[in-house]
C-alpha cells in the first residue's frame, strides 16, 4: 500500500505542469552618440532672387552711369596762369568744356581780394553758325558730337533692352541667355562711340582750328587738342591743359559695369529655366 502511494505521488509530479524559467532581463541599449551625419542630405537650392539680383542690379548701376554720362562734359581745354590785363597783374583761368548740348565757357581773374569772374553757354547750332560765319565752312567739331551721341544713344537703348527682357525672362523662368546677349552688344556698342570720339576728336579739333572762346589777353595757343586727343604744355607765363572731361569716362565705367552684370547674370543662372 505504501508503494502503490508513492507511484501515485511520483507520477502526480511527473505530470504536474512546470513553471517556465524566469526571464533573464533584457540589456539597456548603448546611449546614443550625438552625431548626426548629414552627408547624404542634399544641400538647400540657393534661392533664384540670389542668383539674379547681383548681375541685374550691377547692369542697372552700370545703364544709370551710361546715362549720367550723356548729360556730363565730354572734353575740356584749360588756360591758367598770370598775366597783365591792361596795368594790372592778373591771376587767369579760363576753361571750355564739351558736351553733347553744347560748350560751356569759364573766365576767372583774380588780383589778392578781387575777383572777376564770367562764363557763358552756346549750343552746337550757335557754334556751327559762328564758325560758318568766319570760316565759310562746317565745323567737323560739331559732327563728331552729334555722332558719338548717335551711336551712344543706341547702345543706352541695347542696355535698357536688355535689362527690362531680364526681369521679363526671369519672371516667365526662362533661360537669360538672349537678354545677356543683348546688354553685351549694347554695352559695347556705347563703347564703340567713346572709342570712336577719342579717335575723331583731334583730327576735328585740327580742322576746325578755333577755341570755343577766344580770352581778352594774349595766348600763346599750343593747338594741343588738334595734335593729341589729351595733355599740358607749359608756354610761360601760361598753363594749357586738354583731354577727357569725367562725362567720357563715364561712358567707360558704365558699359564696363553693364558687361560685368550680364557675365554675372549668365553664370549665376546658367542651367536655370
Amino acid at each position: 500500500m505504501r508503494y502503490r502511494w508513492a507511484f501515485i505521488l511520483s507520477s502526480g509530479q511527473f505530470f504536474r505542469p512546470q513553471r517556465p524559467p524566469p526571464e533573464e532581463p533584457e540589456e539597456a541599449p548603448p546611449p546614443l552618440v550625438q552625431y548626426r551625419d548629414t552627408s547624404y542630405i542634399p544641400q538647400e537650392p540657393v534661392k533664384s532672387s540670389r542668383r539674379f539680383l547681383p548681375g541685374f542690379l550691377l547692369a542697372l548701376a552700370g545703364l544709370v552711369v551710361l546715362l549720367g554720362s550723356l548729360s556730363a562734359p565730354w572734353y575740356s581745354y584749360a588756360i591758367s596762369g598770370k598775366v597783365w590785363v591792361g596795368n594790372v597783374y592778373y591771376s587767369v583761368y579760363d576753361q571750355d568744356e564739351y558736351s553733347f548740348s553744347g560748350i560751356h565757357s569759364v573766365e576767372e581773374k583774380n588780383i589778392p581780394g578781387f575777383t572777376l569772374a564770367g562764363g557763358s553757354t552756346q549750343s552746337w547750332g550757335d557754334y556751327d553758325a559762328r564758325y560758318n560765319s568766319a570760316h565759310h565752312r562746317t565745323s567737323r567739331l560739331s559732327g563728331v558730337y552729334s555722332t558719338a551721341l548717335v551711336i551712344l544713344v543706341a547702345g543706352v537703348t541695347l542696355c535698357a533692352l536688355g535689362a527690362f527682357l531680364s526681369a521679363v525672362f526671369r519672371l516667365r523662368k526662362k533661360p537669360l541667355l538672349f537678354p545677356v546677349v543683348v546688354l553685351l552688344s549694347g554695352a559695347l556698342v556705347a563703347m564703340t562711340g567713346a572709342g570712336a570720339f577719342s579717335a575723331w576728336h583731334q583730327s576735328a579739333f585740327e580742322a576746325d582750328g578755333t577755341m570755343a572762346h577766344t580770352p581778352d589777353y594774349y595766348v600763346n595757343d599750343p593747338s594741343g587738342p588738334g595734335q593729341t586727343f589729351s595733355g599740358e604744355s607749359n608756354r610761360s607765363p601760361l598753363r594749357y591743359e586738354w583731354g577727357p572731361s569725367y562725362g567720357w569716362h563715364l561712358a567707360l565705367v558704365g558699359p564696363a559695369m553693364v558687361i560685368l552684370g550680364a557675365v554675372l547674370l549668365y553664370w549665376m543662372n546658367r542651367g536655370q529655366a
